[in-house]
């Protein structure tokens, strides 16, 4: 080849080699202009949603309080009395509302604050008066003229008529702050507009768009010829949704995105400027194509595909070892891998390790079955991944179990992020696909363990961590505990009583209390509740609660109940021999206990051996043992009652009572749980609520038996609201068999 060919050759690769480099500088920039552009969409379309849903929620909550709240206020006689306005004014404060004021049909107004007027001419009143509940227009505050407000209206009803309506101001100003767009460094705006386009909230620091002012879109004459106009004003015409680029009248781009509010017909429109958001990103992009050179564009080429295919493969095997299927979290073999390779951030004693534990899964797989219960893990793994930060964890260790591993140990620090934790976990319920949930509280658990040596090996860690969740997985919501050497004293003491409880059993160690039960009107003595002791031989007397949650927890409880059981027909045969009265005696019975098989025969059975009237027999059921799924106890209940076993309710009003239960299954007492006559306040809405309680359980035919009667005040309470047992301190304390038959002996001479 001669020279010349050799330099035309050079020349023509030379020019191949920058045509392509040109032609692929040229498809680099503009792909990847597109991916920022899209990115950018991404991001305006996520937070504008996020501000939609966080706005339409925060109005729908308040309605419904309002709804509420009027039901509550339809059982007075005079809706606009001052006890009314006094609860209002209460609201006031604690719902951050600027008044709230109670409508009559003729749109007379008494509110708590200000003067009382007519409001009869109001859009949000007629509309409320229709049965409607209502969010109005920003209105002119009538108290202060430089606020807007908007009015929230529901209807009064009683006995299916609207007898007035109460309403509430919010200044709309506590709505601006919802709309957030603080993400793209203040050259984001929105608005809440009509569908024609004027502006009712905004959150704008030039206060009012081009678009979005006081002048529907169709009057913007100046604007007729920009085509994004009119695809804008179609599609808030339309109630559609979307993302334009807009050109402004100074020739800037602007994104716009849309969406309908779900409020009245109003739309949330949330605006950016393209050149705040692509600008920086194009630089850098031409920047670095420039220096591009075609042989290290040859070698990058074939290096990065050499890469790309081991880095597949390598995700791939990762993915199969160490990613869990079902919610996408790593594995606990992930975590174990990390640490014994070395490859965590930082060293491990700068991390502490917390355990997450979904209490009861099992029954909530009953109530929502598999695949929604596999959806909520998602939810709940989805939770957990936003709770961790940078170099932090979050690992799925099996079945409902997670971990975290954040890089804190401050206890201060833990309990902020754990408190924000669990909000976002119980709001997961509130999603319509767990609509089923709602009204039983799923709680959640965390046992945790700040790491002190970097060495120790993560199933120690593990351990510790399990030690703090066992010490509160009995709790009735959500919490945590953090591991101390008491947590693990504690551990030791139940493990010995549960190594302990078949010989305890042997040595009669279990003794029963008696707690006498008074009639309420003229505190005669009634019968009594078996409460079980256990008879330590080191410890001495301890109390049901050390025990009790343990022989529930390993699943011997049933012995301990059946035990008590058979003591009880024991002293009433005793009785029956003794010449004494035989008083009604009741006894606790746990939840896997009454689903025994055998359970029924072995009662029967037991009741015949002594030879006691089964229906001087209680058994005494917690509310939340069965309110998950009634109908599993409705046969056995049945087959008691055949027998002749008497049924109670235990700690009603504890968890979230179905009135249903009170018709469907065969209960004779109602116990009403100490904590609801504990709160008992003269003329308040607990005493309320109790009375109507005792009013309808005397009304189906059956007996009330209140629980934890302390005071003079209580006792008279309950006689007035004709509940038929009591018992309590006021009353007598748990004692044992010998005392009690003392007074049993006193109270029949």
């Amino acid at each position: 080849m001669t020279k010349r060919a050799r330099i035309v050759r050079y020349i023509a690769v030379g020019l191949l080699i920058a045509a392509v480099l040109g032609t692929s500088g040229a498809v680099f920039i503009t792909s990847m202009s597109r991916m920022v552009e899209q990115d950018t969409k991404e991001m305006l379309d996520m937070i504008a949603g996020q501000n939609a849903a966080r706005v339409r929620s925060t109005m729908l909550l308040e309605l419904r309080s309002l709804e509420l709240q009027a039901s509550f206020i339809s059982n007075y006689q005079d809706i606009k009395s001052d006890a009314v306005i006094e609860s209002l004014k209460r609201d006031v404060e604690r719902l951050g509302y600027l008044r709230i004021g109670i409508l009559s049909p003729d749109g007379a107004s008494r509110n708590t604050s200000g003067p009382d007027n007519n409001l009869f001419y109001r859009e949000y009143f007629q509309q409320a008066m229709k049965g409607d509940a209502v969010i109005s227009e920003p209105l002119q505050y009538s108290l202060d003229p430089t606020i807007n407000v908007l009015v929230f209206a529901v209807p009064i009803k009683k006995d299916s008529h609207i007898i007035g309506v109460l309403r509430g101001a919010h200044d709309v100003a506590q709505y601006s702050l919802m709309l957030d767009m603080s993400m793209f460094g203040g050259d984001g705006h929105a608005h809440i507009v009509r569908p024609d386009g004027n502006s009712l909230i905004t959150i704008s620091t030039d206060e009012f768009h081009e678009l979005f002012n006081t002048h529907p879109l169709d009057e913007h004459y100046e604007l007729k010829d920009e085509p994004g106009l009119e695809v804008l004003r179609t599609g808030m015409k339309n109630g559609e949704s979307g993302i334009l680029n807009y050109r402004q009248e100074n020739g800037k781009h602007v994104y716009i995105d849309y969406r309908p509010l779900g409020i009245n017909d109003w739309y949330l429109v949330s605006y950016v400027p393209v050149d705040a958001m692509l600008g920086r990103s194009t630089d850098v992009l031409r920047i670095s194509i420039g220096t591009l050179l075609v042989l290290l564009i040859v070698f990058l080429y074939l290096i990065i595909s050499i890469i790309v295919s081991k880095e597949r493969k390598e995700q791939t095997l990762e993915k199969i070892a160490f990613v869990d299927q079902l919610t996408e979290l790593m594995n606990w073999e992930y975590l174990r891998y990390k640490i014994v390779s070395g490859e965590l951030k930082g060293e491990l004693s700068d991390y502490c390790y917390i355990i997450v534990d979904i209490a009861n899964f099992k029954v909530v797989n009953e109530l929502i079955g598999y695949s929604r219960a596999d959806n909520l893990l998602k939810a709940v793994a989805r939770t957990l991944k936003a709770s961790v930060f940078r170099d932090e964890y979050a690992i799925r260790v099996v079945s409902d179990r997670f971990c975290l591993l954040w890089r804190t140990k401050s206890a201060e620090t833990i309990k902020e992020r754990l408190d924000r934790l669990f909000s976002n976990l119980e709001q997961l319920q509130n999603r319509p696909e767990f609509s089923i949930l709602q009204g039983r509280q799923v709680n959640y658990f965390c046992g945790i363990y700040p790491i002190e040596d970097a060495r120790m090996p993560l199933g120690t860690i593990h351990e510790m961590s399990i030690v703090a969740l066992d010490s509160i997985r009995d709790g009735k919501s959500s919490g945590y505990a953090i591991y101390d050497q008491n947590l693990h004293l504690s551990l030791r003491q139940k493990k010995e009583l549960e190594s302990r409880f078949d010989s305890a059993l042997q040595n009669d160690e279990f003794i029963i209390y008696l707690q006498p039960v008074f009639t309420v009107k003229d505190k005669t003595l009634y019968g009594a509740e078996a409460l079980v002791r256990w008879n330590h031989p080191i410890r001495g007397i301890l109390n049901p609660l050390e025990f009790i949650p343990m022989l529930e927890e390993n699943g011997t409880i049933g012995q301990l109940d059946t035990l008590v059981f058979e003591k009880v027909c024991r002293l009433q045969r005793a009785w029956i021999d003794q010449g004494r009265p035989i008083l009604p005696i009741s006894v606790n019975v746990s939840r896997a206990h009454l689903l025994a098989p055998s359970f029924t025969e072995d009662y029967q059975r037991i009741a015949d051996t002594y030879r006691v009237n089964p229906s001087r027999l209680i058994l005494e059921i917690t509310e939340t043992a069965f309110v998950d799924a009634p109908a599993k106890f409705k046969d056995v209940f049945v087959r008691l009652h055949e027998i002749g076993f008497i049924i109670a309710i235990d700690d009603f009003g504890t968890g979230y009572s179905s009135l249903n239960l009170l018709y469907d299954l065969a209960i004779d007492y109602i116990k009403i749980d100490r904590k609801m006559i504990i709160g008992l306040n003269e003329g308040g809405k607990s005493e309320t609520v109790l009375r109507h309680m005792l009013h309808m359980i005397q009304e189906i035919g059956m007996s009330s038996v209140a629980e934890g009667v302390e005071t003079e005040s209580q006792l008279s309470l309950l006689a007035t609201a004709n509940c038929t047992y009591g018992q309590g301190y006021l009353y007598a304390k748990p004692m044992p068999v010998e005392v009690f038959e003392q007074l049993l002996d006193e109270n029949h001479r």
